[in-house]
């Protein structure tokens, strides 16, 4: 397992509130095999152990 150290970007929308993004590295996308045409994806969080799960969605 790779690890790398990203960023959350935070903004605020046109209603003032307030949103977040992470950007993923597109190799790390392609090897998963998401593409703009087949983006869907489930998203876990574990509260007991504060880790996130991405993986794609068939």
């Amino acid at each position: 397992m790779e690890e790398r150290k990203l960023n959350v970007s935070f903004a605020k929308t046109g209603n003032g509130y307030l949103t977040s993004r992470i950007v993923i590295p597109i190799t790390d996308l392609r090897d998963m095999g998401i593409t703009p045409e087949n983006r869907s994806i489930k998203y876990y969080y574990n509260k007991e152990t504060k880790q996130i799960i991405i993986e794609k969605d068939n």
